[in-house]
């Protein structure tokens, strides 16, 4: 029977769980005022549901009148994005759900928050997750992370739960909540896929000839979203 290694520890400012949107500006603030920041990933890249699940497009840095209200990191990402056209910037939504939406190239994304963390000093960890965390009277101490590496604790005065469902916030014990009260049910998923080989004017000249078949807020006469 082999021997256990002892588990290697290393320290840390800031951990932060999770490398969707939240956690990539999270880790991009920490990181550019030269705090030792770690962002841990279970993904071979970043971005989360947005690269991941195709939760597409972002909505919306604006408030119902137009006023931008989201900026800052996230402003700056989409700056880059349209600077390597990975985005058109913000459009008006047409279907009215919100007042704007923001489309953007997912693979883009990824590359360009990469880039970023890389540039604040971040230092990122692809296909790893946090399975345990180290609590000491009420307080994290540390995270146990496993990858392919082994498993590494990592000891830090501050930690980020930006996983998404609360993984650390449980792992420490935590009382958490799911889905809204009385029956706990939670959002649906939402249904997306990509499609190749599509004639868009065949598309068009049918939902102007049948808008019953189609959401009644369909934008019939504006063809931004198929462009």
């Amino acid at each position: 029977m082999r021997e256990q290694k002892s588990m290697k520890k290393e320290e840390a400012d800031v951990v932060i769980v999770g490398g969707g949107p939240a956690g990539i500006a999270a880790a991009i603030a920490a990181g550019r005022q030269g705090i030792r920041t770690v962002l841990v990933e279970r993904y071979g890249f970043v971005g989360g549901m947005s690269t991941a699940a195709m939760v597409y497009p972002w909505m919306t840095f604006h408030t119902e009148r137009g006023e931008q209200v989201i900026k800052g990191i996230a402003q700056e990402i989409v700056n880059r994005l349209q600077a390597r056209g990975g985005s058109p910037g913000h459009l008006r939504d047409t279907v009215g759900f919100v007042h704007s939406v923001t489309p953007y190239h997912p693979a883009i994304f990824q590359v360009v928050a990469a880039e970023m963390l890389q540039e604040a000093g971040v230092r990122l960890l692809l296909h790893s997750f946090v399975d345990e965390v180290v609590v000491v009277d009420n307080r994290v101490e540390a995270v146990r992370v496993t990858n392919k590496s082994g498993r590494k604790e990592f000891q830090a005065n501050v930690f980020v739960d930006a996983s998404g469902d609360a993984d650390l916030a449980y792992l420490a014990g935590a009382s958490v909540a799911k889905g809204r009260d009385g029956d706990h049910q939670s959002q649906p998923m939402t249904m997306k896929f990509r499609m190749r080989g599509v004639d868009l004017g065949r598309v068009k000249q049918y939902m102007l000839e049948h808008p019953e078949d189609f959401y009644v807020k369909t934008p019939l006469l504006n063809w931004t979203a198929f462009r």
